[in-house]
């Protein structure tokens, strides 16, 4: 590689991993921007994900115009490695709403709810978030093959625990979420369940 490259890493990987890749690079006299992206493939095939980098600010100014023809939204997070670390807390937010939806909608019912009307109001109410918007629909017309895979779920759930446990900052909602996820995974034939595949069609 020659002097003054840049490594624009897209993918989603540790934050460890990505200050060692960067230090390698370094070592190079080259550079490198982790640009992780986020709004699952329906916006990847429109060109409006969004994208958050970590790096230099001269290597993100000369990147970002590249970026920008496949995201709608290109931040400059600061330092390499906070790209992964901004898409982790993303992550962890969809991840603890999927288990809250697991959770609660079954309730709904237990309790004599019509599924389709809870549904709506949580969608259209401030209990809605991006996962009730993408996951509900699926539920209640009983498709579960779309989605983020449970495993890689857990993985944030696992990495978000060890910055947990580093930084000495209990994260009980985390916790709690990631014991969920592993009794689905251990019980589970399949392991690329969605989480929220555990709840049963229509919320019953």
């Amino acid at each position: 590689m020659r002097p003054g490259s840049t490594v624009v890493d897209t993918s989603t990987i540790g934050y460890a991993q990505t200050l060692s890749i960067e230090m390698k690079l370094a070592a190079l006299g080259s550079h490198l921007l982790d640009a992780p992206v986020s709004g699952m493939a329906s916006r990847a095939a429109d060109g409006t994900l969004t994208a958050m980098c970590g790096g230099g600010e001269p290597v993100f100014n000369e990147v970002a115009p590249y970026l920008r023809t496949m995201a709608s939204t290109v931040l400059h997070m600061g330092a390499a490695g906070t790209g992964q670390l901004t898409k982790l807390i993303n992550q962890l937010l969809l991840d603890i709403n999927c288990t809250a939806i697991a959770e609660i909608l079954p309730m709904a019912v237990k309790l004599g709810l019509n599924a389709e009307k809870v549904a709506a109001v949580v969608n259209s109410g401030t209990g809605h978030s991006y996962a009730s918007e993408f996951f509900v629909p699926h539920i209640l017309a009983g498709r579960f093959s779309n989605g983020y895979p449970l495993k890689h779920a857990y993985k944030d759930f696992v990495s978000g625990a060890g910055l947990s446990a580093k930084m000495g900052m209990p994260l009980p909602m985390l916790s709690s979420a990631m014991a969920t996820a592993c009794r689905i995974i251990r019980s589970s034939t399949c392991k690329l369940l969605v989480l929220i595949q555990s709840l049963p069609h229509r919320f019953c």
